[in-house]
């Protein structure tokens, strides 16, 4: 791996250093690196729920589902992470220009991580930036499980900050209804027993706003 100084202490390594929620006064600081983990974690326990009816086969490829997971914001090691109120509150268009903007990004950074195989296959396409292309592309379940786990993942964070009695993330809980309202569709319909459990979590969070 002549590529091991660049993937230890290079660009990847930056994530451990973008700091979430950096606009609003935490108490804990989360990195981009350790979101990546949680929304990991989170996907696959979404993945591996018992399940009954027509769904409860596995057929999500648990290693595509980690790599999407992993690498879904790995843009954000070079160009920082863009608070949520401010990259969504501006219409889907400017949502849609952060995402074209992150893209070279994404792929200077997977570059280094995959170099290896670019160099024995040039030309191919890079596989780790394709799982980033299409991470949350909510046309296959296992974009589907990564947006929901997303979503899960920044409420656990603002829940634990809400309960240790900060309000300094106002801001970002009221938020979190419009966000919310993006599972209204029928593409998320197999995941209803889990967006019912996270509406409580979320009736718990927004409640102590008002």
């Amino acid at each position: 791996m002549d590529n091991l100084k660049e993937l230890l202490t290079g660009a990847p390594d930056r994530l451990r250093y973008v700091q979430r929620f950096s606009t609003v006064r935490v108490l804990h600081r989360e990195s981009v690196a350790e979101h990546s983990y949680y929304v990991a974690l989170i996907a696959l326990a979404i993945n591996r729920r018992p399940r009954v009816g027509p769904q409860s086969s596995y057929a999500v490829d648990e290693g595509e589902l980690l790599r999407r997971a992993l690498v879904h914001d790995i843009e954000e090691a070079l160009k920082g992470d863009a608070p949520r109120p401010f990259k969504h509150g501006n219409g889907e268009t400017f949502a849609k220009q952060c995402h074209y903007a992150g893209q070279a990004s994404a792929r200077e950074v997977l570059y280094s991580v995959d170099r290896g195989q670019q160099r024995e296959h040039p030309g191919a396409p890079n596989e780790l930036l394709d799982s980033w292309l299409h991470a949350k592309d909510r046309i296959t379940t296992v974009g589907c499980i990564i947006e929901l786990a997303d979503f899960l993942a920044v409420l656990g964070y603002l829940l634990q900050e809400k309960r240790c009695g900060n309000v300094g993330v106002y801001d970002h809980c009221k938020s979190m209804v419009a966000y919310r309202s993006r599972f209204q569709v029928d593409v998320f319909n197999g995941f209803r027993d889990v967006l019912q459990s996270a509406d409580t979590l979320l009736k718990e969070l927004y409640d102590e706003q008002k």
